[in-house]
């Protein structure tokens, strides 16, 4: 029975490895075709993920371009209303010293009738 035994042993052990075998020859390419779709989906969503990152940076960038260009707008708004006060006050300056020399032409002409120089 010994030497049944041994063959009974040596015949498992050769099925086992002809399974393992077996195994290998299955197993190898079916996981390599999951690791390749496996490595597919993590580009995907690697992918999708700079996109989203670039829409983001796009919409901060209208964002910032709106709020520049209201702060422009609203500074053009003050230039207009400093020129504004400044062009009202030239006026009234202009006023005055057309009336002061008015008033002296006035004055020399008057000084003049009288033959002061």
């Amino acid at each position: 029975m010994n030497q049944g035994n041994i063959v009974a042993g040596s015949v498992l052990t050769v099925l086992a490895i002809v399974a393992i075998i077996a195994g290998l020859l299955f197993g190898v390419p079916v996981y390599s075709v999951w690791r390749a779709g496996k490595v597919g989906e993590a580009e995907l969503r690697r992918a999708e993920q700079n996109k989203q990152i670039r829409i983001e940076e796009a919409r901060a960038q209208m964002e910032s371009a709106k709020m520049l260009a209201s702060a422009e707008v609203e500074r053009a708004k003050g230039v207009a209303e400093a020129n504004q006060i400044i062009g009202a006050s030239l006026k009234k300056t202009a006023q005055k010293s057309m009336c002061y020399i008015g008033h002296s032409v006035i004055l020399l002409l008057r000084l003049s009738s009288f033959g002061i120089k």
